[in-house]
């Protein structure tokens, strides 16, 4: 959980601008592109450069084999890989998501014979309420 946090995968609340690469603000959503719907992307956010006032799209990306290409997002596109990657690892996972809209993984422990929360945004392992 620490490497994939600290190394991995990337948090992004805003993206920095396409052009400049300097900070920008939310200004609404966009249409998504036959490539974004191949990869799940149905929700595109738009971003406005503070330097430049050029648009920065950001595909909500479903599909984990394009969030191992990106490799950045919020707690559901982090879930979404850290659980393809313990599937990958034969690892029995599942996806969850609560009523506050927070998503995670729980991974089915044969040591504690029970479901294990793993938390790959917080990098927390167990503490389901945190």
């Amino acid at each position: 959980l620490r490497w994939f946090k600290r190394e991995f995968f990337k948090w992004v609340d805003a993206p920095p601008c396409n052009i400049c690469t300097s900070k920008t603000t939310p200004c609404g959503s966009g249409v998504p592109t036959p490539e974004d719907n191949r990869y799940g992307a149905s929700t595109i956010e738009l971003y406005r450069c503070t330097v430049c006032s050029s648009i920065t799209r950001f595909p909500r990306y479903n599909d984990p084999g394009k969030l191992l290409e990106t490799r950045c997002g919020r707690c559901g596109e982090w879930a979404n890989c850290f659980t393809l990657l313990c599937r990958a690892l034969s690892y029995e996972a599942r996806f969850v998501v609560d009523w506050t809209d927070h998503v995670w993984t729980e991974v089915f422990s044969e040591k504690f014979e029970r479901w294990v929360h793993c938390d790959s945004s917080e990098a927390k392992f167990d503490t389901p309420l945190m």
